[in-house]
């Protein structure tokens, strides 16, 4: 199995100039960018394989009142479940719960 070095040894630049090249993160010369997809290429080097993309994390922030109600008791759990399918599992759920009691002024 071809490994990110060898497309470098075979391109003649770095690992991180490959990787930033491959990514399409940071700047990389057009001509370099060129010769390392032509080298991958060549060695059957796949970079745009499903494992090797990276995932975006969802962050929720919800705040309920006293969890004393039902409603409010299965109410996030669903919102998650959403959120870990919509974001192929990479989400994360903040819960703030508030006090019901109020100050009179």
């Amino acid at each position: 199995m071809t490994t990110m070095r060898d497309v470098a040894k075979k391109a003649g630049v770095g690992v991180g100039t490959v990787s930033r090249a491959l990514s399409d993160t940071g700047y990389t010369a057009k001509a370099t960018r060129e010769k390392i997809f032509a080298a991958a290429d060549e060695m059957g080097y796949e970079y745009e394989s499903p494992g090797r993309v990276p995932v975006k994390a969802i962050t929720i922030g919800i705040m309920l009142p006293l969890l004393r109600h039902p409603f409010f008791q299965e109410y996030p759990m669903p919102l998650k479940r959403s959120c870990t399918s919509a974001a192929s599992g990479a989400c994360s759920m903040i819960t703030a719960i508030t006090s019901s009691t109020r100050e009179k002024p």
